[in-house]
């Protein structure tokens, strides 16, 4: 429940902030460090963790 909705969010922030950052910088090859996948993965370890 509350880490599926902290989740959801945090999946929501990087679209946002990966569209903005084509949005003001496009074609530079500028990306965040992270991807979706690898959010993915923190979730699943930690929900692993956490049981």
């Amino acid at each position: 429940a509350i880490w599926h909705d902290i989740q959801t969010l945090v999946l929501e922030e990087h679209q946002r902030m990966t569209k903005l950052i084509e949005l003001c910088y496009p074609n530079s090859n500028i990306q965040l460090e992270f991807t979706v996948e690898h959010l993915l993965t923190f979730f699943t370890e930690t929900a692993h963790t956490s049981l």
